[in-house]
């Protein structure tokens, strides 16, 4: 079996909300979205939102920041 890669699960789950806008998970639910373990998902999310691309809100959802990202200005 492969060892996840943190780094691309990450970059998947930024292209998912990249392409989806207005996406809001919960913890549980990136968990099962993206089907994977609970160690994994929680280094994925935090990786994305200390580099600034998701914000958790209040009630504890993950969404995209409202900032602009690398991604975007390229396809611009």
């Amino acid at each position: 079996m492969n060892p996840i890669h943190v780094d691309e699960i990450a970059r998947r789950i930024e292209a998912d909300f990249f392409e989806t806008p207005g996406l809001y998970v919960t913890f549980w639910q990136a968990q099962r979205l993206w089907n994977l373990p609970d160690d994994v998902c929680d280094r994925a999310l935090s990786s994305l939102t200390r580099a600034g691309y998701l914000v958790r809100t209040p009630d504890g959802r993950y969404r995209r920041s409202h900032r602009e990202w690398p991604q975007e200005a390229k396809s611009a």
